[in-house]
């Protein structure tokens, strides 16, 4: 299975990144881990552009985000 499943229109081409990075951290005194999924569109990409990310199914996400421009979170 691929880490992204990308929901593009028929046609479309997969997005490039200028910077894609998966960090993996042990959690101190639990067995789970928190991973932490950062990446950049190229300019190039039209936005808004949807894309979805495959997570195991008893996954507990806490929180996700994304930047603005102007690097607040949203």
């Amino acid at each position: 299975m691929s880490l992204l499943s990308w929901v593009t229109p028929a046609l479309a081409a997969p997005p490039t990144f200028s910077d894609f990075q998966v960090s993996v951290w042990p959690e101190y005194d639990d067995p789970r881990v928190l991973s932490i999924l950062e990446s950049d569109l190229d300019r190039s990409v039209q936005l808004p552009y949807r894309f979805s990310t495959s997570v195991p199914a008893d996954a507990q996400v806490g929180m996700t985000c994304q930047l603005t421009p102007s690097s607040e979170h949203q």
